[in-house]
């Protein structure tokens, strides 16, 4: 009988999958337009996506000129949970939670949402990680901070008004 030569296969290594990344923000502020564009913002995220060997730049969403304290306006926002919910993406990072909402009930109703969804989401100012968090209590505390510093804001600017609107002195204000 002949021999036979036996080429041995060597097992694939299983191939490891890319975390679909998406990035999520906002352009709110007159101020802020001008100092940080979106697409400055969209370039930073591109770059510090592909700069992580284990991830997938997913989409990056983004709301441009549009208040935080309602989301039902946001359609940039409200394309990144569709696309959630569709089992497109597997973490989400965002600047920081105001950037995310201003309204305590929703950031928190939010992240929740997605973490039922598998999904971990990175909020760089807070350094904070829901994939990490072995209690939601920092993440509501943080979530109140933004709130509160939304409803200070709108206080603020209800002052101003009030202190300038009987001395005639507003913007777009004539005095018949």
């Amino acid at each position: 009988g002949g021999k036979m030569n036996i080429v041995e296969i060597p097992a694939k290594p299983k191939e490891q999958k890319k975390l679909r990344v998406a990035a999520y923000t906002r352009v709110s502020a007159e101020m802020e337009m001008k100092l940080h564009s979106l697409k400055a913002q969209e370039d930073y995220y591109r770059e510090y996506i592909a700069s992580h060997p284990d991830w997938i730049l997913s989409e990056i969403y983004s709301d441009y000129g549009i208040s935080g304290t309602n989301k039902e306006n946001r359609t940039g926002l409200n394309r990144l949970l569709r696309h959630c919910e569709q089992g497109r993406i597997d973490r989400v990072i965002c600047k920081s939670i105001s950037r995310l909402s201003r309204n305590t009930a929703d950031t928190v109703a939010i992240i929740r949402q997605l973490k039922s969804l598998g999904i971990t989401c990175y909020f760089e100012k807070e350094s904070l990680d829901t994939g990490d968090m072995k209690s939601e209590f920092i993440l509501t505390t943080l979530a109140a901070l933004a709130q509160e510093e939304s409803r200070t804001i709108s206080e603020n600017l209800r002052w101003s008004f009030d202190r300038r609107a009987p001395k005639g002195d507003l913007p777009n204000y004539e005095v018949y």
